[in-house]
């Protein structure tokens, strides 16, 4: 398990999700995907994502 603890946000997430990261969220979502990070992602970030999904909602110019 890494000592390496990041906690993501809504907006995190969403732009990892739609390929819309930035250079140092991407080397930390990479860096978790490896196993040598831990990312904390609360529920109401989990719902947060979820709604504007299920409602077709546009994120970051995409719909779904």
């Amino acid at each position: 398990m890494s000592d390496q603890l990041y906690g993501i946000d809504t907006v995190a997430l969403l732009a990892y999700l739609t390929d819309n990261l930035g250079s140092k969220g991407t080397e930390i979502f990479s860096m978790a995907e490896s196993l040598g990070a831990t990312l904390l992602i609360p529920e109401i970030v989990l719902r947060e994502i979820i709604y504007p999904i299920l409602k077709g909602r546009e994120i970051f110019g995409r719909s779904h």
